[in-house]
């Protein structure tokens, strides 16, 4: 069985107890009767990815601004036919233009996408892994567990929204993971107790897919 980022290799696993804590913590967002409180989570989500990339936008805006008034400024002009600064400010502007352009399409693409908590089968299981999930996974390497939310842009991206548990609010950090990304493709339409492998060689890592809200 080839294992690779674009064919993972998945199989059913079972959580290992030291996973325990956090797997109750995202079962209890994952339970169907807190609907309510999935939709609040990932609201919460979006809302601090939307103001992540808003920042992110009006710095590179502020970057492409000045990198035009650094090609137009009198001192960028050629003096000689070898004097190259105007040519290399233009080419820094548009290399800053579409970056803007890029982190717009991005940061329309998170405002407007779907906030909703995974269906559930007539078994109680969650549907498979979509743009919006939340997913809990189990690096099989050190046992570790780790959050990540799919979402169309602002891969990378860590952020802390409120996880409701019956033991009170805890702040639980999240990753965000985009479909492009090894991670993401290996995630996408993939199953609670699903397992993938991400890499090749000595940079493979096995997760189990411990939950999903």
């Amino acid at each position: 069985m080839t294992k690779s980022t674009s064919t993972p290799k998945v199989k059913r696993s079972k959580a290992a107890p030291g996973a325990a804590a956090a797997v109750a913590a995202v079962a209890a967002v994952a339970a169907p009767t807190t609907d309510d409180l999935v939709r609040a989570r990932k609201v919460g989500l979006r809302t601090a990815l939307v103001n992540a990339l808003q920042s992110a936008v009006d710095t590179a805006r502020a970057a492409y601004q000045a990198a035009v008034e650094g090609a137009t400024h009198a001192e960028a002009k050629a003096e000689n036919s070898k004097d190259t600064r105007g040519l290399e400010q233009s080419y820094v502007a548009r290399g800053q233009a579409q970056r803007v352009a890029e982190l717009e399409t991005g940061l329309t693409a998170v405002s407007t996408m779907t906030i909703e908590p995974q269906a559930l089968d007539s078994n109680g299981a969650p549907s498979p892994v979509r743009i919006g999930s939340i997913v809990l996974v189990r690096d099989q390497a050190d046992d570790r567990c780790a959050t990540y939310w799919i979402a169309p842009a602002g891969g990378g991206t860590v952020l802390v929204a409120p996880l409701q548990t019956s033991n009170g609010d805890t702040a639980a950090p999240v990753t965000v993971v985009t479909p492009s990304s090894p991670l993401g493709r290996a995630l996408l339409t993939r199953l609670r107790d699903d397992e993938i492998v991400v890499g090749e060689g000595a940079k493979q890592r096995t997760f189990d897919i411990v939950a999903i809200a």
